[in-house]
């Protein structure tokens, strides 16, 4: 009888020790051998364990920071709608640098303005799929992008108004005048291009060669990708 007592209590035991682990989720790797995080509560069980991995909207840590999320409506590249409902989230730890980069720039009386942030996963396949851009354009699937790990942005400067500075080219423009090498513009884009650069590598972030907006933080490979719907966080 004892036996059977310990028995059942063992059984009972193992089965909330499963309940839990299912509750808490593992993350599993797709097709193309990423960990991607396709659902909510695996994402909350991590929040849970590290909560600097959190998603945050960039506005509720910078008031101040300006937005205009151009894949959310069809002033870009495409012409069209990538979200139909989005935010510009990232991770906890990103907004904290975005943060100090804005206090750094309102000393000039300048300030951030996002034009993407984090960007589905699933998005990112999308795109790769349809082929609408030149490959050296595009995060392939089997990579991913630093934008679905919730930590890259595409920023610009603007002025105490809010008014966009001079850049040497527009936002997704993919001619050689988005390349930081680009040198065949006014003293005063490329200035704003530069004092953009400085001052986002100053907090840890990191440029990306032939796009003039696009930062990654220098340790955006510790975050997992995400294919989880703005909605949800």
């Amino acid at each position: 009888m004892k036996l059977t007592a310990f028995a059942a209590r063992l059984f009972f035991s193992a089965i909330f020790f499963f309940a839990c682990a299912t509750v808490r989720g593992e993350v599993r790797t797709n097709s193309y051998g990423l960990r991607v995080v396709t659902d909510i509560r695996d994402y909350m069980a991590q929040v849970k364990e590290s909560p600097d991995l959190a998603m945050v909207d960039a506005r509720k840590v910078i008031p101040s920071i300006k937005v205009d999320l151009k894949y959310a409506g069809t002033h870009n590249l495409l012409g069209k709608k990538l979200y139909t409902w989005a935010r510009p989230l990232v991770r906890k730890q990103v907004a904290e640098r975005l943060r100090r980069v804005q206090e750094d720039l309102s000393k000039e009386g300048l300030g951030l303005k996002i034009y993407d942030a984090y960007r589905p996963y699933n998005i990112t396949v999308e795109l790769w799929r349809g082929k609408a851009l030149k490959p050296e354009y595009l995060a392939p699937p089997r990579l991913g992008s630093h934008h679905n790990r919730g930590a890259a942005v595409d920023v610009t400067l603007v002025d105490a108004q809010g008014q966009e500075l001079d850049m040497p080219s527009h936002f997704d423009d993919l001619s050689e005048r988005a390349s930081h090498n680009f040198k065949n513009a006014s003293p005063s884009a490329l200035a704003n291009r530069r004092k953009l650069g400085t001052t986002m590598c100053r907090h840890g972030f990191v440029g990306l060669s032939n796009e003039w907006w696009h930062y990654r933080t220098e340790d955006a490979e510790k975050f997992d990708i995400l294919d989880i719907p703005f909605m949800e966080f």
